[in-house]
């Protein structure tokens, strides 16, 4: 493996690998970036998981980045993951339209500027709260026990009967992430506390470390807000606020409250996994708290800022002292160049722009300076030296909100509508009593009309009389039907029981066939058996044929070797009777020449000499003669081994006859066994053929029974049709009648109406008559009285009057009756109608 140096550029490295395997690559890769394995591992990160390629870019961009903020494994895990402090692009896009909804835009104004809004969040599971700003803070605590959850459009909105109402931000809850979003500088009382830079104490923090006066004023009016929240949420989830994932987020002023905030989370509840993203934000924190917080959430914080916006340049901070940023920046271009300070491009629409459109190679953290920067240097340091301090007495601040919150749940606090919603409400109900009362005068309509048709009820009454005789009959043949059906039902019973018998005698069969199937298979592998002993019996014949065959020629070199040692005996035994021979002559010669053993001396020498060349002949023999012997007692040893591992193999050999004998008695047993079972197979194969000429004979009885019951059926559903038919001209009669009545009752109504109206013509004409005969009648009478002196004048008198009077009568009771005339003669037509 070639190895690498930390000042060998990437150009180098690549070169040096050209020739190398991938696994050598990863090898390498892994080796330079194991000064970053734990933290790496620590954010979830494994080495040997990652491909060759992503080690490489990796490595690469350590390469690019050394000496330019690449600091821990933090930072190349967001370069990595191609993210700031684990933020890609979408989830900042997100915490942007949190910043911009925080300063109260409804959906109407978010979908025009082409952010989501909060009713698409609330579809997507978001819980959305409104929390409030307590004005009564300043230095120590308020309590604020009297809160409630206002119902809005949407979502909910936490008021307190200690505060003005005046909301501070938002909070979406989804699961077990929530999100913390402050607005911005929105108004003149924001704006006298951006303003307000004197120093002051961070309670939270154990030394002396300063903050923004203005920011964590505002930031501590409302905490009790957002701290009910929190741990409401968290107490209806049986969690501590610390288990939560926290984000906080925020614009301009805002930004600086949720850096504020996330510190105080981290300190006061141990929370670990809380991340900030703030746009726009100004300076909040001097140097110590600065640095407190950058080791805290220095790599879970991104601040966005663009360089065009001088905000960020707020409040002062010079080399080494004052304010100071913290967190990783982002520094967004807008590409314009400005020749004067425009705030324009402080706003959260600018950010939000700038972040969807920046390219992913420019996602990257940066140290690139602002373009106000000299600017906010020099006021900086005129700033310095009327810098201010304010002692802020809030030690037992934080810890009576967790006191005070402690047993909170968010799932409990009352709920009540706003008041725009309870006029909405009072005025749908007003819409819905309208179609209300159009409902009650239709009902009303309704009764008239459904009182004036009982009298046509009645008359189809009769019909349905004639129709439900009609439909009795109906109902026999229906019962009929249903008997049929019953016994139809029987008979397929009755074939259902005899095919469960034919089945379960078809399921023995197929028992009986699997099983003389096992026993063939059992009888082949018995033959497979007897074919394998049978060749191993042939190659044991072979064996021992071979062995005897070699005990034959073993044999036979021992004849051959006892021939040769007897004729060596024979040697010998012919050797030694020489020797007798010649020492028995030499023995005589001794005697006879005992005088002359000085003169044969050397001739006797001569024959020891011989002697001992004999001797040692003899000694040789006796040497072969035992060799011999050896060799052929080792023969026989190798003709006993043999003579043991032929009386082994006819063991074995009788053995495997005896099994042999074995298996053919138990394949007979199994023939027999199988010869059994066939004649049975036959015997059942008989019987289902038997069933299944009776199972014919039934299903064709059924189709019969079946063919007969459908030949009724139709029969009764002509019947039916023609039932049908006629109630159908039944029921068209009666709308015929129905019609011709109503026609018949249409023109009558208007001949009543027209008799009626002349009748009441006459009737006022009459009425006045009688009433001026009346009248006159009256006056005449009055005459009559006066002139009762002049006899002849008061009679004529008194018949006019009489004669007026009895003129009166008659036409009154012509006014009177009039109508009656017309409502008898109509009678009269009727009783006449209904008699034709």
């Amino acid at each position: 493996m070639p190895s690498i140096t930390n000042g060998q550029s990437m150009d180098s490295i690549s070169d040096s690998i050209v020739h190398i395997g991938d696994n050598e690559i990863k090898e390498c890769a892994i080796e330079a970036l194991e000064p970053f394995k734990n933290e790496l591992e620590a954010q979830s990160f494994d080495l040997n998981e990652l491909g060759t390629s992503d080690l490489i870019k990796a490595w690469k961009k350590i390469e690019d980045f050394k000496g330019a903020g690449l600091k821990d494994a933090f930072d190349l895990a967001d370069l990595i993951k191609g993210q700031i402090a684990g933020f890609n692009k979408e989830k900042l896009q997100e915490m942007c339209t949190f910043s911009k909804i925080s300063y109260g835009n409804v959906d109407r104004k978010l979908k025009q500027d082409e952010y989501k809004t909060k009713r698409q969040f609330e579809e997507e599971g978001y819980q959305i709260i409104k929390f409030y700003d307590n004005e009564l803070i300043e230095d120590k605590y308020c309590s604020d026990t009297d809160y409630k959850l206002e119902q809005q459009d949407v979502g909910y909105a936490l008021m307190s009967s200690n505060s003005y109402n005046r909301d501070a931000g938002y909070v979406f809850i989804r699961g077990q992430e929530v999100t913390i979003a402050y607005h911005g500088t929105r108004d003149l009382n924001d704006v006298k506390e951006d303003l307000r830079a004197s120093l002051a104490k961070l309670s939270f923090l154990p030394e002396d470390h300063r903050v923004h006066s203005g920011f964590y004023s505002l930031f501590k009016r409302s905490w009790p807000s957002v701290h009910k929240i929190l741990k409401g949420h968290a107490n209806d989830k049986g969690l501590a606020i610390k288990d939560l994932k926290i984000n906080v987020t925020g614009h301009s002023m805002g930004g600086a409250l949720a850096n504020i905030a996330a510190l105080c989370l981290n300190k006061t509840e141990d929370a670990e996994d809380v991340h900030v993203a703030t746009f726009g934000s100004p300076r909040v924190f001097y140097n110590g708290a600065a640095e407190v917080y950058n080791q805290c959430l220095g790599n879970k914080t991104i601040r966005v800022a663009c360089q065009s916006d001088p905000v960020p340049c707020l409040p002062h901070g010079n080399a080494g002292m004052h304010y100071k940023h913290v967190g990783k920046s982002l520094k967004l271009e807008t590409g314009k160049t400005l020749e004067y300070l425009e705030l324009h491009y402080h706003r959260i629409n600018i950010y939000y722009n700038l972040v969807r459109e920046v390219e992913q190679e420019n996602f990257k953290s940066d140290n690139n300076p602002s373009k106000y920067r000299h600017i906010a240097y020099i006021f900086g340091l005129f700033y310095h030296a009327v810098l201010s301090y304010v002692d802020v007495n809030d030690k037992e601040f934080f810890k009576k909100v967790e006191e005070e919150n402690k047993d909170i749940k968010l799932s409990e606090i009352p709920i009540q509508y706003a008041p725009k919603l309870e006029e909405k409400i009072k005025l749908l109900e007003q819409e819905v009593a309208k179609p209300t009362n159009d409902k009650t005068q239709l009902e009303g309509r309704l009764k008239s009309i459904q009182q004036s048709l009982v009298g046509k009820t009645k008359e189809l009454d009769d019909e349905k009389g004639k129709l439900t005789q009609e439909q009795q009959k109906t109902n026999q043949l229906n019962d009929q039907i249903d008997k049929l059906t019953a016994e139809f039902k029987g008979t397929k019973d009755q074939l259902a029981e005899k095919k469960a018998e034919l089945d379960e005698q078809t399921r023995t069969v197929t028992k009986l066939n699997d099983t003389i199937k096992e026993l063939k298979e059992t009888n082949a592998e018995l033959e497979r058996k007897n074919s394998n002993l049978a060749n191993r019996l042939e190659k044991l014949e072979e064996a021992k044929t071979k062995l005897e065959e070699k005990v034959e020629f073993a044999e036979k070199e021992l004849r051959d070797a006892k021939a040769q040692f007897r004729e060596s005996e024979r040697g010998l035994r012919e050797v030694k009777a020489q020797l007798e021979q010649e020492n028995s002559n030499l023995s005589s010669q001794a005697r006879e020449l005992e005088g002359k053993c000085e003169q044969t001396e050397v001739q006797l020498v001569e024959s020891e000499q011989k002697l001992a060349e004999e001797t040692s002949k003899v000694m040789q023999l006796s040497k072969e003669s035992n060799e011999a012997r050896a060799q052929l007692e080792k023969k026989k040893k190798e003709i006993g081994k043999l003579k043991d591992q032929v009386d082994q193999m006819t063991i074995q050999n009788n053995q495997l006859e005896g099994q042999l004998d074995d298996a053919k008695q138990g394949l007979t047993d199994k023939t027999d066994e199988v010869t059994r079972l066939t004649q049975v197979a036959d015997t059942l194969n008989g019987r289902v053929a038997q069933l299944t000429t009776q199972n014919d004979q039934l299903e064709g009885q059924l189709n019969d029974a079946r063919q007969s019951f459908a030949d009724q059926i139709m029969q009764r559903e002509n019947e039916n049709n023609d039932l049908k038919t006629k109630l159908q001209e039944i029921e068209n009669k009666s709308e015929v009648l129905e019609k011709s009545l109503q026609k018949q009752f249409e023109s009558k109504n208007e001949e009543l109406s027209e008799k009626f109206l002349k009748a009441r013509t006459y009737s006022k004409r009459q009425g006045n008559y009688a009433s001026v005969s009346f009248v006159l009648s009256g006056a005449f009478a009055v005459g009559t009285s006066l002139t009762m002196v002049h006899l002849a004048m008061c009679v004529s008198l008194a018949v006019a009057a009489l004669t007026f009077l009895a003129v009166g009568c008659y036409c009154s009771y012509n006014a009177n009756t009039a109508l009656n005339n017309v409502e008898v003669s109509q009678i009269g037509n009727d009783l006449s109608h209904s008699l034709v």
